[in-house]
């Protein structure tokens, strides 16, 4: 347990008083029997800001407070384990969100539930596939030439699927689309990221049973990666060192026998989905696009194990405050304000993803059961890391990521909003959210954020008390002003020559 324990030992006492059926107010009165000033004491200004989180959650308003955005960020941040995806953890802050649009007016928008009603929530079926025993790699050339590799110093399996045989290494040497007779095998110089990626994009039929890549080696094996259950890929992606990766491209060896056994683990998480319909319009062309998305992934990096002569006490737990607790809550608060007010003219829809730090896993399921049909889709605006200012920006202000592939950012400057463009596009902020899911399918989809590069990146060290919440009230006054005219169809955001991404 972390030095916050008395924090969440209390969170734990609220979110059991919510489960047992206690009205919110007497939820919140049991909270409030902690001390809110106990914080750690690497943490001194916590004691000058301390959590108001009852005074937050007792709070339905269609103004963006401060008060509200740090209810939220503190109860995930602290009270729900690091939010890993599929733990307990992350059911709790499920729970919690799915409440608080509950409250606020949104309907449920998820699967079926015992009465055949909606929820608010999406299953999401994974599946992780562990090696079983010590998987086998060995190069065959010419004659008696034979290589036997060991695991994790010359080669490391990098996606793991039931393989067993000798294989042709003959194939492809660059990830190109795969047309006609596939071959079993393939080999490619490049990392096994881009080749993740690549086989992604493979329909089912055609993928290969074996594809040998680079990186691997000189390290521990991964933890193996979780993957939707309906996507679970049948290749084995196994990463060669990059000396032995050399010899095999320059044909010393042909054919390559691999042994690699797996054992299966399930489990499920969920996205929180909910809507506010539209206001009925009959001049409305029945193709237009009537919907907006609004997305944050909720999902964060659990726990970890105590380190070889840490001291007891020491914090285990990944908060996610800022990534993306901040995001969750912008967007609570922003859809608060929207059902407080008139019906909007498109149908909005709220995407509290999971599984987003795993590979927007959550996302793509959304987009495989869409709340409203993709081509009736006009945005996904989305949200991340914006619980501190960005010190290459104002205080108080956003940047959006691929401003110059839509024509979104150039008319929010029209519009004299102060949104700023991504001031670190080297960085390509742009593919790294789930923002990108929605984009690879054609749908205009950008990323509102302030992350400044901070230190505390996923580490423990991402803390409620960390953010600044006046700074996150600010910005998220132009944001509130944004959503209100994408959802009155004022904004009709489209992609600019060369913006779009490569489709999925």
């Amino acid at each position: 347990m972390s030095s916050t324990a008395g924090w969440r030992a209390a969170g734990a006492s609220f979110f059991l008083a919510l489960g047992a059926g206690l009205p919110l107010a007497a939820a919140l009165s049991a909270q409030d029997t902690a001390d809110p000033k106990r914080e750690p004491a690497e943490a001194p200004a916590a004691a000058e800001r301390p959590p108001r989180i009852a005074d937050g959650h007792a709070r339905v308003t269609a103004e963006i407070e401060a008060i509200e955005l740090e209810a939220h960020v503190a109860y995930l941040a602290e009270y729900c384990e690091g939010r890993r995806t599929g733990s307990e953890g992350e059911q709790r802050a499920g729970e919690y969100l799915a409440m608080r649009l509950a409250e606020a007016g949104l309907l449920p928008a998820g699967d079926p539930g015992p009465e055949g009603k909606p929820t608010y929530f999406q299953d999401v079926h994974l599946v992780r596939r562990f090696l079983e025993g010590e998987p086998v790699l060995e190069l065959l050339g010419e004659g008696d030439n034979r290589l036997l590799l060991t695991p994790d110093e010359h080669f490391r399996v990098e996606s793991v699927a039931p393989l067993e045989g000798e294989f042709d290494l003959g194939g492809a040497t660059s990830l190109t689309p795969l047309e006609g007779v596939v071959p079993d095998a393939i080999l490619t110089t490049e990392s096994h990221p881009r080749t993740r990626n690549w086989l992604s994009r493979q329909a089912a039929g055609s993928r290969p049973r074996l594809v040998v890549c680079a990186g691997g080696g000189r390290g521990q094996t991964r933890e193996p990666r979780l993957e939707r259950e309906s996507q679970l890929s049948t290749t084995a992606i196994v990463s060669l060192q990059r000396d032995v990766l050399s010899r095999v491209v320059a044909g010393e060896f042909q054919r390559a026998r691999v042994v690699v056994r797996a054992r299966t683990e399930s489990l499920i998480a969920r996205n929180v989905v909910a809507h506010l319909p539209a206001a009925p319009r009959a001049e409305v062309e029945a193709e237009a696009p009537q919907a907006i998305v609004l997305s944050a992934h909720y999902d964060h990096l659990g726990t970890r194990e105590p380190r070889q002569g840490e001291p007891d006490g020491a914090d285990l737990i990944f908060d996610g405050a800022d990534d993306d607790a901040s995001g969750v809550a912008a967007v609570l608060e922003l859809a608060e304000a929207l059902a407080l007010g008139p019906a909007p003219q498109r149908e909005v829809v709220v995407l509290l993803a999971t599984a987003e730090e795993v590979g927007l896993l959550g996302t793509y399921h959304y987009l495989d059961n869409p709340v409203v049909p993709l081509d009736r889709t006009a945005l996904n605006l989305n949200f991340e890391m914006l619980g501190r200012p960005d010190p290459m920006l104002e205080v108080g202000q956003l940047w959006l990521t691929g401003f110059e592939r839509t024509n979104l950012g150039p008319t929010l400057v029209e519009l004299g909003l102060g949104i700023a463009p991504d001031p670190r596009p080297e960085q390509r902020f742009f593919e790294r959210s789930d923002n990108y899911a929605f984009a690879r399918l054609g749908i205009p989809a950008q990323t509102l954020s302030s992350y400044g590069m901070h230190r505390d990146y996923h580490r423990e060290s991402d803390a409620w008390w960390t953010l600044d919440y006046e700074h996150m009230a600010t910005a998220l006054a132009p944001a509130l002003e944004i959503v209100r005219l994408a959802a009155s169809g004022e904004l009709s955001p489209e992609w600019l020559p060369g913006g779009m991404p490569e489709a999925r």
